[in-house]
C-alpha cells in the first residue's frame, strides 16, 4: 500500500468511526427516560429534584457459596444523553458505617473539573422484567466532591434494567465468581430545598 492509498484508507476509517459514534450518540438520546421518568410507585421520589441521568453499560458479579449465586459487586462506565463518558459505578471493598456500598464517581471534564462521588444503601426495589434485575431506589450514605454533579445527591434510581441476572445452574464450585452483562439508567436527585443548579 503507497502513502497516498494508506492516508485515504485512514481518513475513511476515521470518517466510519465518526459516523458511528454519530448514530450510537442520537440511538442512546432517543432511548433517554422522560423527565421524571416513569418508574413505579415504591421507588418513585416526588418531592426531589432530578439534576442528573445516566446510562449505565456494565456487570454484575456474582459469587456461589455451595448453594446459590449472590451478588457482591457491580461496574459499570456512565454516559450523558450526548454518549459522552461521565463517570464510573462500582462496590466499594465493604459496607460503610451506614451501610452504604453501590458507589457513582465522576470523571473530571470542561464542564466538570472536580471529582465527585456518592456512595449509597438500597431502600426499595421492584421486580419489572423477570429476564433483568431489579429497579431500585437507594438513598445516600455519604457524598464528597464537586456538589455540581454527585456532591448533593440525597437519592438514586436505577431502572429500565435490561440483564444482569444471577447464574442458574449449581454446578459451580463454592467461592465461583460469574460477571452477568447489564445496562440500566440511574437518576440523581438532590433534596428540592437544595440550592443546587444543573450545569
Amino acid at each position: 500500500m503507497d502513502f497516498t492509498a494508506g492516508r485515504l484508507a485512514v481518513t475513511i476509517l476515521t470518517l466510519l468511526s465518526l459516523t458511528f459514534s454519530a448514530m450510537a450518540a442520537r440511538d442512546l438520546a432517543e432511548t433517554f427516560p422522560s423527565t421524571p421518568p416513569a418508574v413505579p410507585a415504591s421507588i418513585q421520589v416526588p418531592r426531589y429534584q432530578l439534576v442528573h441521568t445516566v446510562f449505565a453499560k456494565g456487570h454484575q458479579f456474582y459469587q456461589f457459596n455451595g448453594s446459590a449465586w449472590l451478588q457482591f459487586n457491580a461496574t459499570a462506565k456512565l454516559y450523558d444523553i450526548q454518549n459522552h463518558e461521565v463517570g464510573s459505578h462500582f462496590y466499594l471493598p465493604k459496607r460503610d458505617a451506614l451501610g452504604g456500598q453501590p458507589t457513582w464517581q465522576s470523571l473530571p471534564s470542561k464542564g466538570v473539573p472536580y471529582f465527585s462521588s456518592v456512595t449509597c444503601r438500597p431502600v426499595s426495589s421492584v421486580v419489572v422484567d423477570k429476564a433483568s434485575i431489579s429497579w431500585v431506589l437507594l438513598e445516600t450514605t455519604r457524598s464528597e466532591g464537586d456538589r455540581k454533579y454527585f456532591g448533593e445527591v440525597a437519592l438514586v434510581q436505577r431502572y429500565e434494567t435490561k440483564g444482569g441476572l444471577a447464574p442458574t445452574s449449581k454446578q459451580a464450585r463454592a467461592g465461583a465468581i460469574r460477571k452477568s452483562r447489564y445496562t440500566s439508567f440511574y437518576s440523581f436527585y438532590v433534596n428540592s430545598s437544595s440550592d443546587f443548579q444543573h450545569h
